[in-house]
């Protein structure tokens, strides 16, 4: 296979960049959104604001974490799937959306 230029090496880092700033946004994006619903729709303060943000970020890196693992070993992440549902089964009953129709 014949060597990637540098030309393109360096076009696929500048691509992995704005990926990487692109997948921040969309994250930070989500938290604001989350917290804004909740202080103005369900009127909490700062103080629960602030401990629903930093529970937020431990869940999603422990999450990211699980994800990355399962996806050396299963592109189709399974085991994730299924405790990503099962968690949000318990937490939202009747309501729950499973995966497949939450990632379509």
């Amino acid at each position: 296979m014949a060597k990637q230029s540098g030309y393109l090496q360096k076009l696929a880092a500048q691509q992995a960049i704005r990926d990487e700033k692109t997948r921040r946004f969309t994250l930070q994006q989500c938290k604001d959104m989350m917290l804004i619903t909740m202080h103005e729709d369900f009127g909490w303060g700062e103080e629960r604001l602030k401990k629903l943000s930093d529970c937020y970020d431990q869940t999603f890196m422990t999450y990211a974490e699980m994800c990355l693992a399962d996806a050396k070993t299963d592109k189709q992440i399974w085991f994730t799937q299924g405790k990503v549902d099962e968690r949000l089964k318990k937490a939202c009953g009747k309501y729950f959306v499973p995966w497949d129709e939450r990632y379509r």
